[in-house]
Formats: structure tokens, sequence, C-alpha cells
């Protein structure tokens, strides 16, 4: 064990009182050494008070400097996005204004609600890259069809409405009551897969409020299927085709599958030719 060095201190004598300014000085068992007592009084408190107090003027400091907007300014905004709708001017003028505040303060929340308010962006995130610099990344609404004259549909059948002007030439045009779209998607996919048989595309397709459908096929006739029986009655066109619909194609108006077992063709000029009653 290493020794403990000596403590040299003055010895008093065993009446004497100690030096007022070593009132804090403790005897102990009178063999003439004295020990120092911790100070614990009002001097500690003080200390602690004006470190707290100094740790607080700090802080406060220091959130007024992060908040000035002349602080770490964000020198960049990147961002990334395939556009086929937007342009990037469009988006920086967006941004124009929202992005202040210095880099650590700029309200991320607020750009994205900005962006969001296009019709065609459909997700947006926003990030802080080092140094100085926001990430933004723009996922563009995807037209899969238009849904009636003002609104188009995404491939999820969820309705965006962006200008009229905006949107994209040669889309299917599908309506329905409201509520209906993921029906009508569903029954547009069906058509335009079946349709092949024959090398036809569907340039509308229609539910109406009584439940009726109807369909229109590119450069040719309307057809009508009713209420019932849709792939049942879709099949007899293509049966009905094949055997003589094909060389009159471009002449039809309309072909209406609402019967039992046939249909009516009625020509551009008029005339209606019915093979069976109609059966709704």
């Amino acid at each position: 064990m290493r020794p403990v060095p000596d403590l040299h201190f003055s010895p008093l004598a065993p009446d004497e009182a100690p030096p007022a300014h070593l009132d804090h000085v403790r005897r102990d068992g009178g063999d003439g050494r004295h020990r120092v007592a911790p100070v614990a009084g009002e001097g500690g408190r003080l200390l602690r008070g004006l470190l707290a107090l100094a740790v607080l003027i700090f802080m406060g400091k220091a959130g007024l400097w992060l908040a000035d907007p002349a602080t770490l300014p964000v020198r960049e905004v990147a961002i990334e996005a395939p556009l086929r709708q937007l342009t990037e001017a469009e988006l920086q003028e967006t941004l124009e204004g929202v992005v202040s505040g210095g880099f650590l303060r700029v309200d991320v929340d607020e750009i994205q609600r900005r962006l969001l308010a296009n019709p065609w962006v459909a997700r947006v995130t926003v990030q802080r890259a080092w140094p100085l610099k926001l990430l933004v990344t723009v996922v563009e609404q995807e037209a899969y069809a238009r849904w009636g004259a003002e609104a188009l549909l995404n491939p999820q059948g969820e309705i965006f409405r962006p200008r009229p002007a905006t949107f994209p030439a040669g889309l299917p045009v599908l309506s329905g009551p409201e509520g209906t779209e993921d029906e009508v998607l569903r029954r547009y996919r069906l058509l335009r897969d079946e349709l092949k048989q024959i090398d036809q595309r569907v340039a509308a397709l229609d539910w109406d409020r009584r439940g009726g459908w109807s369909f229109r096929v590119v450069a040719g006739p309307r057809v009508v299927l009713g209420r019932q029986a849709f792939e049942e009655r879709l099949r007899r066109l293509f049966v009905g085709y094949r055997a003589r619909l094909a060389g009159e194609w471009g002449r039809i108006e309309v072909v209406d599958l609402r019967y039992g077992n046939g249909l009516a063709v009625q020509s551009r000029g008029g005339v209606t030719e019915t093979e069976a009653p109609p059966a709704g």
C-alpha cells in the first residue's frame, strides 16, 4: 500500500480558538490536527445558479442565431423527377418564397403542401442534404384514362383534376356514377383485353345511372350491352363480327346486344336490322 502523504497544519493550543478566517476548520480528537470542512453555503448555490443562467443565455442566443435566415441559408434546391406533364420552371416557381428560414429552419411541410396543390403531383418528399441543400423528389400522376369531360383517372382508379388543356391526347374516356371508378376501370381492362381478339380498341366506356353498359370502339360503332350478361353478350359480338359485321364495320353506327339470342345493327344511313327481340 502506498503511504498517504502527511498533511501539515500549524497546531493551535488546546484552548485557543481558531482565527475568524478559519471558522470552517474543525478540530478533530484533540490530537492537534485540524481538517477543513467542505463549504456548502450560499457561495456554492450562487455559483450553480450563475452557471445555469449562463447556459440558458447561450441556448437562447444560439436559437436566435439559427432562426436567422441569414444563418446557414439554403444554397441549392435539387428537384428529382422524371417530368412528363410538369416542368422544372413550374416547380421552381411554386417553391419561390417557401424556401426560407435557413437550412435548419426551412418549413419542409409547407414545401410539400405547395407542391401537392398541383393536381399533376402525386407524391413529394423533401430532405435536407449537407451542405445547405434541399433534395425534393416529385412523383407525377399517371393519366390512365379520362373520367368524363373534366377529370382523369390514374391506374389505381383515383380521380385527379388538372386543367383539361393539359390532358394527354388519345386516352380512353370512361364514365359512370360517382363512386364507381374502380368497377368501371375493371370493366375497361376486361373489355380492352377481349377486344384484342378482333383487333379493336376501346375509345369510350359508359356505365349509366340505370346500370346499363355501352362502349365505343376507335373509328367504329357504339356497342350497347345493357344491364345483364356483360361477358356473354361480348362473346356474342365476336361471333357476329366474324360472321358478317367485319365487312360492314365502317358503315355501322350502333350494335345493340340487348337481345336473348341475337343483335340489332343500325347503319350510318339509319337502317336497322334486328335478329331477335330485346331482352333488356
